[in-house]
């Protein structure tokens, strides 16, 4: 449910005056209690969220990790076979090495 900047500011102002979500859901008269309770634990993710990035990425100063598994190595298949060669004539014709 879309909420309108009006609605916004009213709320907050509510929540700041220590209302509780019914009291607010009566005042703001196009809103049920489950929407303002909805609105407010989403508010109250959303900037908790942005406080842990705020953690995270405060310090750009620091070198990052790549927490990936990194480039796959070379395969080892060519060191294994002695004198071998890739020359793809030989190799479809099916002559063994």
């Amino acid at each position: 449910v879309a909420w309108t900047e009006k609605e916004k500011l009213q709320c907050q102002e509510l929540v700041q005056k220590g209302q509780s979500e019914e009291e607010i859901a009566h005042h703001l008269k196009s809103k049920s209690e489950a929407q303002v309770r909805s609105y407010l634990q989403n508010k109250k993710q959303r900037q908790s969220q942005a406080q842990a990035v705020e953690q995270v990425f405060g310090d750009e100063d620091t070198p990052r990790k790549s927490k990936g598994r990194g480039r796959k190595p070379p395969t080892q298949a060519m060191n294994t076979v002695p004198n071998a060669n890739l020359d793809a004539k030989t190799l479809l014709s099916g002559k063994v090495l």
